[in-house]
C-alpha cells in the first residue's frame, strides 16, 4: 500500500508540473544557465544514484557556457533524462552525459548503454502516460510523464529534443538550444 501511494504521490506531482509548465510560459525570465554549474549541480543528486545501482556516469563539455534559460527547469530536463537512462541500464553500464556549442547552437545529449528502443516505440516516447516498457517503469516507479515534462522544458526553451535508439544498443537523447543573431533565445 506505501509503494502504491509513493507511486500515485510521484504522479501527482508530475502532472502538477506538467500543468505548471504548461502556464508558465510567459512568466519565466531567462538567466545565464553555466553548462559546468548544471553539470555540477545534477552531478550532487545523479551520482549517488548512479553508484547505488552500480552505473558510472560522467559529465563533460567541451568548454564552460551559458544556456539562457530556467536552471531549475534545466535541472530538471537533465536529471530526468538521467534517471531515465539509469533505469534502463544494468549495473556496470555507463551514461555520458556532454555538451558543446555549435554554430547552431547548444548541444546536450545523455548517452546511455541500456536496453534501447525500437522506432515505434520512439515515435511515442514523448506521449503522456506512454512506458516503453509497462512492467519494467511501474515497477521502477514510472508513471509515464517525464518525457512529457521533459518535452515541455526544452518547448519553453525554444529547443529541440531527439531521440537515437537500437534495441540491445542503447540511447542518445540529444537536447539542441538554437542560435539566434549571435544570442541564444532569450524570451519567455
Amino acid at each position: 500500500i506505501m509503494s502504491e501511494c509513493g507511486r500515485l504521490q510521484n504522479m501527482a506531482d508530475q502532472l502538477l508540473d506538467l500543468a505548471l509548465l504548461k502556464h508558465s510560459e510567459n512568466e519565466r525570465k531567462a538567466e545565464d544557465c553555466s553548462v559546468a554549474a548544471l553539470f555540477e549541480q545534477s552531478g550532487k543528486v545523479m551520482r549517488v544514484k548512479a553508484e547505488e545501482k552500480g552505473i558510472r556516469l560522467s559529465y563533460a563539455a567541451d568548454r564552460d557556457f551559458s544556456i539562457p534559460g530556467n536552471m531549475e527547469q534545466l535541472l530538471i530536463l537533465l536529471n530526468n533524462l538521467i534517471d531515465n537512462g539509469m533505469k534502463d541500464s544494468r549495473p556496470g553500464g555507463e551514461i555520458r552525459v556532454s555538451a558543446c556549442l555549435k554554430e547552431s547552437g547548444a548541444v546536450v545529449e545523455v548517452e546511455d548503454q541500456g536496453i534501447g528502443m525500437a522506432p515505434d516505440q520512439i515515435a511515442h516516447i514523448k506521449d503522456a502516460f506512454y512506458r516503453v516498457d509497462k512492467a519494467r517503469s511501474r515497477a521502477a516507479g514510472g508513471a509515464g510523464l517525464g518525457l512529457s515534462i521533459c518535452d515541455s522544458i526544452v518547448l519553453l526553451h525554444h529547443g529541440e529534443m531527439d531521440f537515437f535508439s537500437e534495441p540491445g544498443k542503447g540511447t542518445v537523447v540529444r537536447l539542441c538550444f538554437p542560435l539566434v543573431k549571435g544570442k541564444y533565445f532569450t524570451y519567455f
